[in-house]
Parts: C-alpha cells; structure tokens; sequence
C-alpha cells in the first residue's frame, strides 16, 4: 500500500527528553499567578464572614485563621514556585489588603450609629492592619523568593 508506513525508523531505548517552549512555560506561570492569587485572597477573607471583627478577640481570630495559614501558604507558594509563585501569592494579599481597609473602614461606621456595634479596637488598627500584612507579605515575597541564576552571560 502506498500509504502504509515504511519502517525504516529504527527504535529508541530511551525517549527523548521534550523540550519545554516558551507558551507553555508562559501559560504555566500565568495560571500559577492567578491560582495562587485566588488561593491567598480566599484564605484571608474567609474569616471575616464567619467571625465578628468588631471585637479585638474577633479580630484576633480573623488574623490567626487567615492571615497566618496565608502566610505559611506564602512561603510554601514563594519556594516552589519562583518568581510566578511569589507573584501570585503578593497579588492576591494585596487584593486582600484592599478587603480588609475596606471592611475595616465599614466596621468602623460603628461610631457614628447606634444600631451597629462599636468596634472595641481603636480606629487606626483600620489601615495599620490592612498596611501591615501587606508590607509582611511583600517581605516573605521578596525575602523566600529563590535567586535566578543569570541568563545574560
């Protein structure tokens, strides 16, 4: 038959190595940004829905069942995956940042009406929290982060 093939490739013991191109690599970081943003924000709200944050044992709370495993996913995030990881766990705190100013601040309308509870905790904890773990994680970001070996030469 003419289109049968010919058999003439002789067999390999060893399958070579594919090499990795440059959309897949792009492709890969990209979802790990974006998992891993996704991930660290869900880990940080997460106890604002569950938890009063208008009292400082609330808070506390928020901060040991959000922040802190984020924090740890962090690191693990930073570690293994590269700059990629370290991107998208520093996304997604920064997003968190901005939820917790943002809920904080509501929070604190708390003073101005008597149908809302008063928040226990003074007013600036609204922006030194959110500020707080935005600088810790831009820390662990760039302290874990692996150093890249350098391409140019």
């Amino acid at each position: 038959m003419p289109l049968d093939p010919l058999r003439t490739d002789e067999p390999l013991a060893d399958k070579p190595k594919r090499a990795s191109d440059f959309e897949s690599s792009l492709m890969s970081g990209c979802a790990t940004i974006v998992v891993l943003s996704f991930t660290t924000y869900g880990l940080v709200v997460w106890p604002f829905f569950v938890m009063p944050e208008y009292t400082i044992f609330g808070l506390l709370t928020i901060v040991l069942l959000g922040m802190a495993p984020a924090a740890v996913f962090g690191v693990l995030a930073v570690r293994r995956g590269g700059l990629a990881g370290a991107a998208g766990f520093f996304g997604g705190a920064m997003a968190s940042a901005v939820f917790i100013f943002l809920r904080l601040q509501q929070t604190q309308l708390g003073r101005l009406s008597y149908e809302l509870p008063d928040p226990e905790y003074p007013a600036a904890w609204g922006w030194m929290l959110p500020l707080a773990w935005f600088l810790f994680s831009g820390g662990i970001a760039a302290v874990l982060l692996p150093k890249e070996k350098d391409l140019g030469s």
